[in-house]
């Protein structure tokens, strides 16, 4: 069992030379991917936080009791969100094929060159 953990741990030395290459290949692609993928990760959490706002705006209003936001504000907001999930999906992915072609291209003429 430790065994496999070492190699595993050890599996991170190659880290440096990866991350090395991929600088050299595109700095601009890898940083749009990255950025791209960030974003990707925090709209689940914005999604979160507006659903939590739905529910407590229609429980407010079961209860009769005044809410300080339009439900169907909030449902079309979550709505928007989704929609730039799903933009943001597909604009990560082609930044991610880019930054691909542009690390084989930086690769492929080492090895033939």
């Amino acid at each position: 069992m430790f065994k496999q953990w070492k190699l595993r741990l050890n599996a991170f030395a190659n880290w440096p030379p990866i991350l090395c290459m991929l600088r050299e290949a595109g700095s601009g692609a890898l940083a749009t991917a990255f950025t791209l993928r960030t974003l990707s990760a925090l709209i689940p959490i914005a999604r979160l936080g507006v659903s939590r706002i739905i529910i407590d705006a229609l429980t407010a209003l079961s209860q009769n009791k005044p809410t300080q936001v339009d439900p169907w504000f909030c449902v079309s907001v979550e709505f928007g969100l989704a929609c730039l999930l799903a933009i943001l999906s597909r604009t990560t992915g082609y930044a991610e094929s880019v930054l691909l072609i542009l690390l084989i291209a930086c690769i492929v003429p080492a090895f033939f060159g």
